[in-house]
């Protein structure tokens, strides 16, 4: 571990990160992506995943569960319990997982195995030399009093960030009697959107330093150039997992109630645990030779498909950002995206794209019109500012952005 550049040590600590294993590579990147490209930044980044580790009879439970859980969730449920310390190096990123014992989901960790973890880590930054200038939880269960205790650890001179994937609701829940205490040591928090942010600042009040934390896409998933498509918009694509929560059966619905004549195709990318189910509704509707299911694809294909598609949708619930969206607006894709959920605020309606309310069948449809009502004029219009809103938004600049308001903090301590 190099530490050659002053204000350059980044310490992040998540509950969820990919886990690059031997043989497979798998979970959310979100956090790699802005760790990699810090790194590529010139900082020193070392990435602490604490892996949610459980009393075992709760692995059978999860062995008998577990079609439920994925078709509900989409998340990933282990069958068995990790044991094992992990360590790696990717893209310049040192990565530790360390299994961390949460007695019950959903609840507290164990503040013995949480002490003797952060000790751990301690005398390993130690003996790296490894002294943190900025320490960030992504997450607050266990974070939030993680970043208190290292932060104390190291006298206060660390920039302390806490990012939210939801709107922090649990805070009170877990940290009852402390939780004020441990929120007034956060000298910058992140949201991963507007809509968590405003509910957060709903239960918790406005915080004196925050930031947007949006994610971003690979600059070359961005078309700049504003081919012709359709006449007539009737291509439309959706590209994700089959699972309740992203609604893509109310899709369908309103595609087929929306084009009496079926004069119009619908692309499925993904698989999962409702993929059988929407197979029955399309054969319902008499749809086979308009809705595809294509599995899963390659970047390369998910990207060709956008490109000649007129418009994406994609309606789920529970969505903390959702990149897809990112990556078909960078193709100039018309895009609908769910109304109240992460993407809110990226996608600005009628001007770049269109939201609507993913439980409401009417407005849904009433979107629909919307978008087919649009001139040719009009869609070059919005397609253009959908392009021009994913190139703001690509990997590495999310990633200077996310420092650079860390920096600024660290500017107005004066440590």
């Amino acid at each position: 571990m190099k530490n050659n550049n002053k204000s350059k040590n980044i310490l992040l600590l998540t509950n969820i990160y990919p886990l690059f294993d031997k043989f497979v590579s798998f979970g959310t990147p979100v956090c790699h992506y802005f760790a990699k490209e810090w790194v590529k930044l010139g900082y020193n980044v070392k990435v602490i995943h604490t892996q949610a580790v459980y009393p075992h009879f709760f692995y059978l439970f999860a062995k008998l569960a577990r079609g439920f859980i994925e078709a509900k969730t989409g998340g990933i449920v282990y069958k068995k319990r990790e044991k094992d310390i992990f360590i790696g190096n990717y893209d310049g990123v040192e990565i530790e997982r360390i299994p961390l014992l949460k007695y019950v989901p959903h609840g507290k960790f164990s503040k013995k195995h949480i002490k003797r973890t952060l000790n751990n880590v301690i005398k390993k930054n130690a003996e790296q030399n490894f002294v943190p200038d900025y320490i960030i939880g992504h997450f607050t269960n266990p974070m939030l009093e993680m970043v208190d205790y290292l932060k104390e650890i190291y006298n206060n001179k660390p920039v302390s960030c806490i990012v939210l994937h939801s709107n922090g609701s649990e805070i009170k829940k877990i940290y009852s009697s402390n939780y004020d205490s441990l929120m007034s040591k956060i000298d910058i928090w992140g949201f991963r959107s507007k809509t968590i942010k405003n509910s957060f600042e709903n239960i918790y009040g406005k915080q004196d330093n925050d930031f947007l934390c949006y994610s971003g896409i690979p600059s070359d998933y961005v078309d700049t150039n504003l081919i012709t498509k359709n006449d007539k918009i009737k291509k439309f694509c959706y590209v994700g997992s089959l699972i309740e929560r992203k609604r893509v059966d109310t899709i369908i619905k309103a595609l087929n109630e929306s084009f009496p004549k079926k004069d119009f195709e619908f692309s499925i990318v993904g698989r999962g645990q409702c993929e059988k189910k929407l197979k029955k509704l399309v054969n319902k509707f008499e749809l086979t030779d308009q809705v595809h299911f294509l599995g899963r694809k390659s970047r390369e294909d998910v990207t060709s498909l956008m490109r000649s598609s007129d418009c994406f949708i994609m309606l789920s619930v529970n969505e903390v950002f959702g990149l897809v969206y990112l990556e078909a607006m960078g193709q100039g894709c018309i895009t609908i995206g769910s109304k109240g959920e992460g993407i809110d605020g990226i996608i600005n309606d009628g001007n770049n794209g269109f939201l609507c309310d993913p439980n409401n069948l009417k407005d849904i449809k009433f979107t629909l019109k919307r978008v087919m009502s649009l001139s040719l004029e009009d869609r070059k219009e919005l397609r253009y500012n959908s392009i021009n809103t994913a190139k703001n938004l690509t990997d590495k600049k999310v990633a200077i952005s996310y420092v650079n308001n860390l920096e600024n903090v660290r500017k107005t301590k004066k440590v």
